[in-house]
């Protein structure tokens, strides 16, 4: 059977039709993406701005992915004023975020590659063994998942990640009722009330997982103790002081606890407390806590073993 030629004249228009209707989504896409993107880069200029007076904040690109909704900058320079300390970090990740207002309500965000120089003021003020203890550089990945709900007064961090290169891999999970942000900031110069603000906040629950590559394992070894006196000295209070508990506990759950804590801090590998009060705990009440096993019930906390460890 053979087309009459007004189908195909027919067929042509309709095909016509359809590449014009693919080009104009394009240019619609295009234009749309090239004006968000400019719109994002002068947000980040007029916030990078802000922070002038503290720190200089340098980058090399932005991307945007408008259907991801994920924002990267590439190689990223900050160098806090008056000094010549630099943060370098290879790529900063947004996606699925919510930027809007002093405390965001939903951050996703990781830094990967971030790097430090061991040796500089601002390293060694938090972190004063790293070089003596064999490390000449610090890099890690660094990512940031939390949903703030404002009107239920959670907050939730989804999960809070450290893997450190060569040091160690830490997982944070945190669940937080009672925050209002709003009143904490309020009373921001205000010591007492501040405190007061700080203390209303009741902990849901949290979840710790560490993993250690060699950072514990040097702090600790007695080959290094010239170097790290102080961690030396804290692992042997605490671990003396473990030891006194649990020669004298005769509640098996708390004591297994306690042994695990022990076990960790005496041959560093890998650990994951998990805590899990059956009513969320106010922060105030740890005000009267006197000893590990009154905080070990008042969150519930129970040490999970690792998959390795498990038979």
């Amino acid at each position: 059977m053979k087309l009459s030629t007004k189908n195909k004249i027919n067929f042509a228009e309709k095909k016509s039709i359809i590449t014009i209707g693919i080009l104009l989504l394009v240019a619609g896409y295009y234009l749309v993406h090239l004006n968000i993107t400019r719109r994002i880069r002068n947000n980040i200029t007029v916030e990078i701005s802000k922070l002038s007076p503290f720190i200089n904040i340098s980058y090399e690109k932005l991307r945007v992915n408008i259907l991801t909704q994920k924002i990267s900058l590439r190689n990223i320079l900050i160098i806090p004023t008056g000094t010549n300390d630099t943060i370098q970090i290879d790529d900063l990740i947004f996606q699925n975020s919510k930027l809007h207002g002093i405390i965001p309500a939903k951050l996703n965000v990781e830094a990967r590659g971030l790097s430090l120089n061991p040796n500089s003021p601002l390293i060694s003020s938090f972190f004063p063994y790293l070089n003596g203890i064999g490390y000449n550089e610090f890099t890690a990945d660094i990512a940031l998942d939390y949903v703030f709900k404002k009107k239920e007064r959670e907050f939730r961090i989804n999960n809070l990640s450290i893997n450190a290169a060569d040091m160690g891999r830490m997982e944070f999970v945190l669940y937080l009722a009672n925050v209002d942000f709003d009143q904490i900031l309020a009373n921001s110069d205000n010591p007492a009330n501040f405190i007061a603000a700080l203390a209303g906040i009741s902990i849901a629950g949290a979840k710790l997982n560490y993993e250690d590559f060699s950072l514990a394992k040097r702090l600790t070894s007695p080959d290094m103790s010239g170097h790290t006196g102080e961690a030396n000295n804290f692992v042997k209070k605490t671990s003396k002081k473990l030891e006194d508990e649990i020669s004298t506990m005769e509640n098996k759950f708390y004591r297994q606890v306690l042994i695990s804590i022990l076990d960790f801090m005496k041959n560093p590998d890998e650990i994951s407390i998990i805590a899990a009060p059956l009513q969320p705990v106010p922060l105030s009440r740890f005000i009267f806590t006197k000893n590990m096993t009154d905080i070990i019930d008042l969150l519930y906390i129970r040490i999970e073993e690792p998959a390795n460890h498990q038979t």
